[in-house]
């Protein structure tokens, strides 16, 4: 199974780290979960909230690779409910899933707008997310 750029998995780690921060420590799953809302709300003003909930869903399913007990979502509701999956493993491997799920995404996203559109909207919706090192893009358009 392919893995998310590696620079985008760190951001992935700090998104995570901020979001359960604003939730006073909530747990890996609360964090994954407000952070596909917030998500789904910043970018589905470009690719629609449904464009966005499929985005989500493929970034599950490519993880479900390395963490198999990911379910398979079929609707953009049931995404509502990945806090739950991931409250119901370890606290690390909940972490380490939310992170692939959430770096897999930020992936998914720059092929499609590209990097940099990438981490601009990331930066609007978390101010401080992004490293110097990766605040421009973070590899080459491939031709």
């Amino acid at each position: 199974m392919e893995s998310p750029d590696p620079n985008h998995l760190m951001v992935a780690r700090r998104i995570l780290q901020l979001e359960a921060a604003a939730l006073n420590g909530g747990a890996a799953g609360e964090a994954a979960a407000s952070t596909g809302k917030k998500l789904r709300v910043r970018l589905g003003r470009v690719f629609s909230e449904l464009g966005m909930d499929a985005l989500l869903r493929r970034a599950v399913l490519l993880a479900r690779g390395d963490y198999p007990f990911l379910p398979v979502f079929e609707g953009p509701e049931s995404l509502d409910h990945f806090g739950a999956v991931l409250d119901g493993v370890g606290a690390a491997e909940a972490a380490s899933a939310a992170e692939a799920v959430v770096g897999h995404a930020i992936t998914l996203l720059a092929r499609f707008i590209g990097d940099d559109l990438t981490m601009r909207a990331i930066g609007e919706v978390w101010p401080g997310a992004i490293p110097a090192e990766t605040s421009g893009a973070t590899h080459k358009e491939q031709v």
